[in-house]
């Protein structure tokens, strides 16, 4: 991660006159809506957390229970500069962008209730997930008949969840919290295609479409538990619809909207069904979009 950092910024320390050619240098937000793949997982492993809480109750017998859940998509924002760098005819680009997250999070609600002869007995769980992530993405990019390119390029992202659901039984006030914590590296090569179009002199639009491997790593720590969790490498996908507007010779304004999806197939040595075993071995999938918009100069 520290060698990455310093790469980046020397690059955005790197003083135009070095290569001959055109340099722009910018500020990006993104509005990112979150359909996290942590977020299904505790959903699917609520029936054991609420049936442990139930196992433990104490002079009350449980006949059975239901649980169901109504997910959100987490939300928050992301900021963090570029540096790009084309020849005089804009056949050939190389780019470096990085984004840290100001704050993303997801709430669910869960509720059912409980049986106990001819007695039911609310059930709730609230949980609340906290996202830090962190981007590097550095891209090399050729154009061709005239709107068209090609792309290749290479994106590392961490993550840091903090999870903490809350609930049980109410009514018998035995309500408890729990608390997840996964840390993640993942590594995330793609190429691609884009198209470009000058709708007017001053109002450029674009597509770009990529695709790639995804290689991970993880830890997780769950009640006091901590061990690995193994990611298979997995297909991903990015897309991202651009608009330039150029307000000067020097000064653009760039908007779009961008999408982000990832698939998981994790095997843990954490218990995250409170099952009592391991390893725990589950697919899902995870989704980051939303409104993009920033500013860029040109030297």
């Amino acid at each position: 991660m520290k060698k990455i950092v310093l790469i980046f910024t020397f690059m955005l320390l790197l003083p135009a006159s070095a290569f001959a050619g055109r340099y722009s240098m910018g500020v990006d937000a993104w509005v990112v809506f979150w359909d996290s793949a942590i977020g299904s997982v505790i959903s699917d492993n609520l029936d054991g957390f609420i049936q442990q809480e139930l196992d433990a109750q104490v002079g009350v017998t449980i006949d059975s229970h239901t649980i169901s859940t109504d997910g959100k998509a987490g939300k928050g924002l992301m900021m963090g500069p570029s540096l790009t760098w084309e020849t005089n005819d804009r056949t050939w680009a190389v780019s470096v962008a990085g984004m840290c997250s100001a704050i993303i999070s997801q709430k669910i609600d869960s509720s059912g209730s409980a049986r106990s002869g001819m007695l039911y007995i609310p059930l709730t769980v609230t949980s609340d997930i906290q996202l830090t992530r962190m981007e590097i993405q550095t891209e090399g990019r050729y154009r061709f008949l005239k709107y068209f390119s090609a792309f290749a390029g290479y994106q590392y992202m961490y993550y840091n969840i903090d999870a903490k659901f809350k609930g049980g039984v109410a009514a018998l006030y035995t309500t408890s919290t729990r608390e997840a914590t996964v840390t993640s590296n993942i590594h995330f090569p793609l190429a691609g295609v884009g198209v470009e179009y000058p709708v007017f002199s001053w109002l450029t639009l674009g597509l770009d479409i990529a695709s790639g491997y995804m290689f991970a790593d993880a830890e997780a720590e769950f009640d006091g538990s901590k061990g690995d969790i193994d990611i298979e490498p997995k297909m991903g996908m990015m897309a991202a619809l651009k608009g330039v507007w150029k307000v000067s010779k020097t000064f653009e304004i760039t908007f779009g909207y961008r999408f982000q999806y990832l698939s998981f197939d994790m095997t843990s040595d954490v218990d995250l069904d409170a099952d009592t075993v391991t390893p725990d071995k589950t697919s899902k999938k995870e989704t980051f979009h939303g409104i993009v918009f920033g500013g860029r100069y040109r030297f």
